[in-house]
């Protein structure tokens, strides 16, 4: 069964990774951030766009 409510430090990280993504010193688009945290290949921005949304349910890995 899948949990409604998304734990605090999730709803936390996906708050800040929008906060510092569209208020930083640069502000980036969800492509322009999928470029810069990309390895070999680009994250997509429905990638970043469920790490910034709690409700989805998924988190970046520990390594990103």
């Amino acid at each position: 069964m899948v949990n409604p409510q998304p734990a605090l430090g999730a709803r936390r990280l996906a708050a800040r990774l929008r906060e510092l993504r569209e208020h930083g010193s640069k502000r980036l688009t969800q492509g322009e951030l999928g470029q810069a945290l990309g390895d070999d290949e680009a994250l997509s921005p429905a990638t970043i766009s469920m790490w910034e949304n709690p409700a989805s349910g998924r988190l970046p890995p520990p390594f990103r």
